[in-house]
């Protein structure tokens, strides 16, 4: 268990991202969850792949499970291809968000803390970005869609997209 003491940053990173996804109202969260999972990286440095695979997994995979919760539509008389679509989206796609994760933590190996946090809001937006274009493209999980409910941040969207917003919010 001792290889686990630092999962908590991880798994309060993805709670906290997940809340503050619609319908949740809880928005200024998003400001913050990162700062979990960097912590988290900045604790453990020389973090072993697989457990880099376990944590960020578990991270994303609560984030992914509690903002798309309505994807599967778990409910009496849903389509079950529909219920199996969502299942395999839930257990697949977290596997896409630990890919600018895991750029950061060679980043983080290789340049100081302070350039490195310079650089992350840059690495994640652009790979939102790249995410978004393609066969595999998922937007819906973009850090700046947690703004919809804020009517101040969101309104720069209209210049720079939905990108934008993430790039303030990270």
């Amino acid at each position: 268990m001792k290889k686990f003491k630092n999962i908590y940053n991880f798994i309060i990173g993805g709670v906290l991202l997940s809340l503050s996804f619609p319908p949740f109202p809880f928005f200024p969260l998003a400001f913050i969850s990162f700062i979990f999972i960097l912590n988290g990286i900045e604790n453990e440095l020389k973090i072993e792949k697989q457990r880099f695979f376990i944590k960020f997994y578990l991270t994303f995979f609560i984030y992914h499970i509690c903002s798309n919760w309505w994807i599967s539509s778990f409910q009496e008389n849903t389509d079950p291809f529909l219920m199996m679509a969502g299942f395999s989206l839930d257990i697949f796609h977290p596997i896409f968000f630990m890919i600018p994760m895991y750029a950061y933590l060679k980043i983080r190996k290789v340049f100081s803390k302070k350039i490195s946090i310079l650089i992350f809001p840059i690495l994640w937006v652009g790979w939102e970005y790249f995410h978004s274009i393609g066969e595999l493209s998922y937007p819906w999980l973009a850090v700046g869609n947690t703004q919809i409910n804020n009517i101040y941040l969101v309104q720069i969207a209209d210049v720079c997209g939905v990108w934008g917003v993430s790039f303030v919010v990270l």
